[in-house]
């Protein structure tokens, strides 16, 4: 901005009558127009709280879907962190919620929820597929089965391993330790030593071969597998 009109927009700037959304001053916002955006989110996350009160809020790329075309990505940027700066949204891992949101379970949740815990628990590494998962809690909606699978997974007490199959991350964490313990002291592993070393059959030994070869634990090498880095 020239000197000018630097002066006029100050005392505007200071009252948030505008709103300077890009630091080089090239995008002003009038501030009506921008409280009316703040009500918008915060209306839509108290719709969605509502709604799935058991989901810890929305994508930011969700967000800026559901407040249209009309807010693009350096707008919906600035209405993030302002918004969040002020206490009136928090951002957290790219998830945006209302302050006082915390994640409820309904008491079918909470039953879903339990049976999905005790059963991974004791599976062990022979954990039921998801269509089996799902025969198994026939009597709840299979979207709720899903959503609580979700959760379970989100907070780290069960580990998506591939498409079918889930595992107790405990019990993960341990195999993970064993795996590379007879990495480090043998070198490598086939496909059949993994078999004997986990007792495993190849419904479950070659996802699990696969995920830790995703997660860089070990590299692949023809027909065996070697601790990555080692």
């Amino acid at each position: 901005f020239g000197k000018p009109l630097e002066r006029l927009l100050a005392p505007l700037l200071s009252s948030r009558s505008v709103l300077q959304v890009e630091a080089d001053g090239g995008r002003l916002v009038a501030g009506a127009a921008y409280e009316g955006l703040v009500q918008r989110l915060t209306a839509i996350l108290a719709d969605y709280h509502k709604r799935f009160p058991i989901q810890p809020g929305i994508g930011q790329e969700e967000i800026g879907a559901r407040l249209g075309r009309g807010v693009d990505g350096r707008l919906l940027q600035f209405l993030l962190r302002d918004a969040s700066k002020s206490g009136v949204i928090v951002v957290e891992s790219g998830v945006v919620r209302l302050p006082g949101h915390e994640v409820r379970f309904a008491d079918a949740d909470r039953r879903v929820r339990e049976t999905l815990e005790k059963r991974f628990a004791q599976a062990g590494l022979k954990p039921p597929r998801r269509n089996e998962l799902f025969a198994e809690l026939a009597e709840y909606p299979a979207a709720l089965v899903e959503e609580i699978l979700g959760v379970l997974e989100r907070e780290g007490v069960i580990v998506r391993v591939s498409e079918e199959l889930y595992f107790d991350a405990s019990h993960l964490a341990d195999l993970e330790a064993s795996l590379k313990a007879f990495l480090t002291e043998h070198g490598e592993i086939d496909a059949q030593g993994f078999k004997k070393l986990t007792g495993l059959t190849r419904k479950f030994s070659i996802p699990l071969l696969e995920y830790f070869d995703r997660r860089k634990l070990t590299l692949r090498v023809g027909d065996k597998r070697i601790l990555r880095g080692g």
